[in-house]
C-alpha cells in the first residue's frame, strides 16, 4: 500500500509543477506580455521601397547578311504582391544609311515579355532582328543603323 501512495504522490507533485503556457488571442489582439511586429511599405527615411532595373545593351552589332540576331536585356525587381515588370521593345523597321536613302528592312519579334515574379534578380529575355536574305541583296554594303526603344512598367 506505501508504495501505491507513494507513485500517487509522486505524479500529485509532478502535476502541480506544470508550467502554463498561453497563446496569443485570435486576432492579434495584445494580452499582457505579447508583442505583435509588423512590416511597413515604406523605408525609414520615407522612400518607397519598390524598385525595378532593366539593363539593356548600349549598342548591338547586327553581322552583314545574318538573318537573326538576338538582343539580351536583364530584369531584376523587388514589387509588391501581384505587381510585375513588362518590357516592350519597338523599332522603326528600317536600318538607314546617314546621308543616304538605302535602308535595310528588319521585322523584331519577342517584343513583349513579362517578369516571372515580382521578386526577380538576373531574368533575362531576348528580342530578335529579323532580316531577310532578300533585304541584304537589295543594299549596298555599309553601315545601316536604327534605334530600338525599350519601354518598361509595372503591371
Amino acid at each position: 500500500m506505501k508504495k501505491i501512495i507513494a507513485i500517487a504522490m509522486a505524479l500529485v507533485m509532478m502535476m502541480a509543477i506544470a508550467v502554463p503556457a498561453f497563446a496569443a488571442v485570435e486576432g492579434g489582439s495584445n494580452s499582457g506580455s505579447d508583442t505583435i511586429i509588423t512590416t511597413l511599405t515604406t523605408k525609414e527615411d520615407g522612400s518607397d521601397p519598390v524598385w525595378y532595373t532593366v539593363t539593356i545593351p548600349a549598342t548591338q552589332e547586327i553581322y552583314w547578311e545574318a538573318t537573326t540576331t538576338d538582343i539580351a536585356y536583364v530584369i531584376n525587381s523587388q514589387l509588391a504582391t501581384d505587381d510585375f515588370v513588362k518590357v516592350t521593345v519597338a523599332g522603326s523597321g528600317l536600318l538607314k544609311k546617314d546621308g543616304s536613302t538605302a535602308t535595310l528592312a528588319y521585322a523584331i519579334t519577342d517584343t513583349e515579355y513579362t517578369a516571372t515574379a515580382e521578386v526577380v534578380v538576373d531574368e533575362a529575355d531576348t528580342v530578335t532582328i529579323d532580316t531577310t536574305n532578300a533585304a541584304w541583296a537589295t543594299v549596298p554594303v555599309d553601315a545601316y543603323s536604327d534605334t530600338l526603344t525599350f519601354t518598361a512598367e509595372i503591371i
